[in-house]
């Protein structure tokens, strides 16, 4: 019965390179051992165990070993396909398995595995099982093995047997998971259609399978239609017979299709280009850089355009010989009509000739110098060579240039017995044609005869003679070549009596010499002559160079040369000048700069011109530090045999360029030492700094205190360098610059300040006014003055200083409504304390007030206190408390509030008869017994300011309304009207004597 069912489900995997879906997961129906259906149960972890029946049972004849042991155990399974080992399943939907991936449980060779096995499918329930893989082969180390089906045909298939015949090394077969990978089937539809001469028709509406192209009546691939009731086969070509012209082969085409075919049956199809005849273009090789055209082929009858260079005579231009037409269609193109046959295209290079002529210019085709003739080559650059019909003279002016033409010298020598002389002091570069000298004879391609050239004579100039191709040499002779003939080529003698040459071969050719030669020919070259008037002969090789004949004048130095010239030798390159010492040029003194000192100064050898770094090498010794130094230039590569040559130099002690320090802007007082400067630098040496211009490091200088600093630098002299004097920059630490607002709470501020700036800042009263009307300013501060202090500060000259004497007659009667104030002078302030301030009325005062008064008043370098304003109450006995209160913060009073009172002009005392505030730093006075008692009212009042004086009695009004005809005795006693008795009274707060 089924044992566990699961969905399949499908992955991708690879096998062998090639992709297929993985199935994991069947629907398990049958088995044996203990839990079969884990073999297929899409988990890798759970296994399936099988254990087959062991034969303990003594052979016949002989004894049982142990006659009173139990029966053997039955297993599972007795093996072989009679009674295997087996796990029947099947998929969800019909799969193509064309392999499966069988899983152990053990990683050993054998070990619980299976050594002889089978699979077996079949696509329906009740068909009978088909083996798609058996094996007989013991599995190896490893736990999972990818094993491939027979199922070449790609059948489908929906329900599996997995039968196990023979076990390993145990009686026990232990797997964990069967999986299969192979295809799904997918089918396309297909509809009817008629066949074409390209393609099958299609007879009936079906389904083609994907996997093996069988055909079937729906999706499901349930009932299968032979081919042949499916394809309709395709029908004949028919079509239009083409007969051979000039431009086309004989060919069909299929008036169905529009194919091609070189045949009446139509078998054998090509393409439209193959049934044309294409005819060949050849230009001829000598001139196929100068003649051009758009084609290599052509159909006959199509026009073909050639471009011709200047360097090509165009009357010379003929096709096929001139068997077929050109057309000019300007002066560098012309045309023809293709014809039925295929072409060559021949021409001549343009000539002219030159007889004491001057060229210059850019001159594009040969030029022609007739014998005995001379020419001069002023800026001239000559496309298409020099040909020399007998000897000639060239004169160099300015900078000219000569190129061969093809298989042409660059400069082409006369023949046997003439002379080629090049003079002038000017420049002059030829390069050969291909295969052919630069100056001298051109390429040799199997001619008819022997090529003889003259002699070659440079008298001056800087010649540069570079040979053509591989083949050609600089100054000399070209290729050699004589098709199996033993032909020769040779020139004369070669001269250089004055001038800088320089001459390059091929690969395969002398610089000065012979081009290559081709067996069994001969090249050739006459003597090689140098004189001392030369600048320099570079050339990559001289042909028989130990054969040179050198000349002091006309006077044959060649066995003592070595007097006369310097010759190098690098490999087969000869580099001839005439007799160099090498020098190098003085070093002008250097100065210290705390490193190598590399000066390059200019190595000279004669006329040699010679390449730092490639042709020397600078070294050096001694020449870090001051003291005597020295610069060494070892020649190399092509003139390492010229040795070395050296020059001592002074290094001389340099003077440090030093960057000032700089003052740290913005410094303010925080209670640290801070760096009072920004580093500055010294390109030698160290910077030092002092702040006492005795005591120096290299520490930056830091102070703490607000002032300002006068920081030295210098630095100290060594052996490389001198001292450099000490200079100065100031440095300032400000304190905090704090402003105490006049209308708003100052506590954070104040904190801050203490907090930040170790309670250290220059404070301004802001918005605050002190006025010097001769009347009392309050006054209280959250920081302490001294008497220095405020002697110190100019705003407070003059100033009278008074605060609350608690010790003397202080309060309020409260029986007859009497305010009494004693005030005693202060030399000094203390935080938190309120204080009375005034400074006598100057006589220009009024009109003149911002002279006088003091607007935003600063405190400098004062120390802010973290108490709070004070508040100082009277202490006399059976009166009732009055008190003076300072402020750091705004004070609102209620208007008509009686208890507070404020000190007005004229030394009068009054309450607010509106809402308002009592503005930061100030002070205010308050009767609390006032407050606590609603019909309670000051109605007078008794002001001491300094000793017992009594100084002024009158009657508290609001906003400082005084009222002017109240009368006291000295003793405070109010009177009712002005006294009429002589003696001293008080009356608007002055004594006033009445006789």
């Amino acid at each position: 019965m089924t044992q566990a069912a699961w969905a399949t489900t499908t992955s991708t995997i690879n096998v062998g390179g090639t992709d297929y879906t993985l199935f994991t997961g069947f629907t398990a129906t049958d088995g044996n051992g203990k839990n079969w259906a884990n073999l297929v149960d899409g988990n890798t972890s759970t296994d399936w165990i099988a254990e087959k029946t062991r034969n303990d049972t003594p052979l016949p004849g002989e004894p049982d070993p142990d006659p009173d042991a139990p029966p053997a155990p039955t297993g599972d399974f007795a093996g072989g396909t009679g009674d295997p080992a087996f796990v029947e399943f099947h998929a969800d939907a019909p799969i193509i398995p064309k392999g499966y991936v069988l899983t152990c449980d053990h990683q050993n060779a054998g070990f619980w595995k299976p050594v002889e096995w089978a699979l077996k499918a079949k696509l329906n329930e009740g068909d009978a099982w088909t083996t798609i893989h058996s094996s007989n082969t013991t599995l190896g180390a490893g736990k999972t093995f990818e094993i491939p089906c027979s199922n070449d045909g790609n059948n489908k298939y929906q329900y599996f047997r997995f039968e196990v015949y023979e076990v390993g090394v145990t009686t026990i077969v232990d797997l964990d998971e069967l999986q299969f990978y192979g295809l799904l089937p997918t089918y396309t539809h297909l509809t009817v259609k008629a066949a074409t001469c390209t393609a099958t028709g299609i007879k009936v509406d079906c389904y083609r399978r994907n996997s093996d192209g069988k055909y079937f009546t729906d999706e499901t691939g349930a009932t299968e239609l032979a081919e042949s009731d499916v394809i309709a086969p395709m029908i004949p070509h028919t079509g239009e017979h083409h007969e051979a012209t000039d431009v086309n082969i004989e060919y069909w085409q299929c008036s169905m299709c529009g194919k091609y075919f070189s045949d009446e049956g139509y078998t054998t199809e090509i393409t439209e280009e193959q049934t044309k005849i294409y005819r060949t273009i050849t230009i001829d090789g000598s001139i196929s850089e100068l003649v051009t055209s758009d084609f290599s082929q052509a159909l006959a009858g199509e026009t073909i355009p050639l471009y011709v260079s200047d360097l090509i005579d165009a009357s010379t231009l003929k096709v096929n010989n001139g068997a077929v037409e050109l057309t000019a269609m300007t002066d560098i193109q012309y045309t023809f009509t293709m014809p039925a046959a295929d072409v060559t295209v021949t021409a001549e290079f343009a000539q002219s000739n030159a007889d004491g002529d001057v060229l210059t210019g850019s001159i594009r085709h040969t030029v022609t110098i007739p014998d005995g003739a001379s020419i001069t080559l002023n800026d001239a650059a000559i496309s298409g060579s020099i040909v020399c019909e007998g000897s000639a003279t060239i004169t160099l002016v300015g900078t000219n240039s000569v190129s061969g033409a093809t298989n042409t010298a660059g400069i082409q020598i006369g023949g046997s017995g003439t002379t080629l002389t090049i003079r002038g002091d000017d420049s002059l570069t030829v390069n050969g044609g291909a295969q052919s000298a630069g100056i001298g004879l051109s390429r040799a391609w199997d001619p008819d005869d022997n090529v003889i050239g003259g002699d070659i004579i440079i008298e001056g100039g800087n010649i540069t003679a570079n040979g053509g191709g591989q083949w050609g040499a600089g100054i000399g002779t070209g290729v050699i070549y004589g098709n199996g003939s033993a032909k020769t080529v040779r020139i004369g003698n070669i001269t250089i009596k004055g001038g800088t040459v320089k001459a390059t071969g091929g690969t395969s050719a002398d610089g000065i010499g012979t081009g290559y030669t081709y067996s069994p020919c001969t090249n050739a070259i006459g003597t090689v002559t140098i004189y001392d008037g030369i600048d320099k002969v570079d050339a990559s090789s001289i042909k028989n160079s130990g054969s040179i004949v050198y000349k002091h004048d006309e006077t044959d130095v060649t066995d003592s040369k070595a007097d006369y010239f310097t010759i190098i030798e690098n490999g087969n390159r000869r580099i001839i000048v005439q007799k160099v010492t090498p020098t190098i040029a003085d070093v002008p003194d250097q100065t210290y700069t705390g490193s190598a000192i590399t000066p390059e100064p200019l190595v000279m050898a004669g006329s040699l011109s010679l390449t730092p770094g490639t042709d020397y090498v600078y070294s050096y010794e001694n020449n870090e530090n001051v003291g005597t130094a020295k610069v060494i230039a070892t020649f190399q590569g092509d003139y390492a045999s010229l040795g070395s040559v050296e020059k001592e130099f002074t290094i001389a002690k340099a003077t440090p360029a030093v960057t000032a320090p700089t003052a740290v802007e913005n410094l303010t007082y925080n209670g640290s030492a801070q760096a009072l400067v920004n580093a500055g630098n010294t390109d030698f040496g160290t910077l030092l700094y002092s702040l006492d211009g005795q005591n120096y490091s290299e520490d930056i200088p830091t102070a703490t205190d607000a002032g300002t600093y006068t920081i030295y630098y210098k630095v100290e002299g060594s052996d490389n360098w001198d001292a450099v004097n000490a200079a100065t920059v100031e440095a300032t630490i400000v304190n905090y610059a704090a402003s105490l607002a006049d209308n708003a709470d100052n506590t954070d501020d104040i904190n801050s300040i203490i907090t930040n700036y170790d309670s250290k800042a220059d404070v301004t009263l802001a918005d605050r006014t002190l006025y010097k009307d001769g009347n009392w300013n309050t006054l209280c501060l959250p920081f302490s003055l001294s008497a220095a202090q405020i002697a110190a500060n100019a705003d407070f000259a003059g100033a009278t200083l008074m605060t609350m004497d608690v010790t003397e007659k202080n309060g309020f009667n409260a029986e007859d409504g009497t305010l009494y104030l004693c005030f005693k002078s202060a030399t000094a302030i203390e935080a938190g304390v309120p204080y009375l301030v005034k400074w006598e009325k100057a006589t220009d005062y009024e009109g003149n007030e911002a002279n006088y008064d003091i607007n935003n008043p600063v405190f400098e370098n004062v120390t802010l206190s973290n108490s709070t304003a004070q508040t100082l109450a009277s202490e006399t006995a059976g009166l009732e408390t009055i008190q003076m209160v300072g402020t750091y913060s705004p004070v609102s009073v209620t208007a008509n509030d009686k208890s507070i009172l404020f000190l007005g002009d004229a030394n009068t005392l009054y309450y607010s008869s509106t809402d308002r505030q009592i503005r930061s730093c100030r002070a205010y006075f308050s009767v609390p017994y006032i407050n606590g008692h609603t019909a309670a009212k000051a109605r007078s009042f008794v002001l001491n300011f300094g000793g017992n004086e009594t100084t002024g009695i009158l009657e508290v009004s609001e906003n400082n309304d005084v009222k002017d005809d109240i009368w006291y005795s000295l003793d405070g006693v109010r009177l009712n009207g002005k006294p009429t008795q002589r003696g001293m009274y008080i009356n608007k707060g002055k004594k006033i004597l009445i006789k």
